[in-house]
């Protein structure tokens, strides 16, 4: 049974919703601080959340990384 975070869920401080994931969280919440952040370093931000993201999704449920045998 996989403990899931409810939709409503978030940090208290009116931020993304939690997830139960602490890297795909912190992601998160990096990205809805954007608007604090220069429009010089979004790139870097938005890149670095898109690494986390997909390294998350390819890692799927329980976090482990699929296996390549066909």
């Amino acid at each position: 049974m996989s403990a899931e975070a409810p939709e409503s869920a978030s940090d208290g401080a009116g931020g993304p919703p939690a997830t139960g994931d602490a890297a795909v969280d912190d992601a998160l919440a990096g990205l809805a601080e954007l608007d604090a952040v220069p429009v010089t370093e979004h790139h870097d931000h938005l890149a670095r959340a898109h690494e986390v993201l997909r390294t998350a999704l390819e890692a799927g449920p329980g976090g482990e990384p699929p296996t390549g045998g066909h």
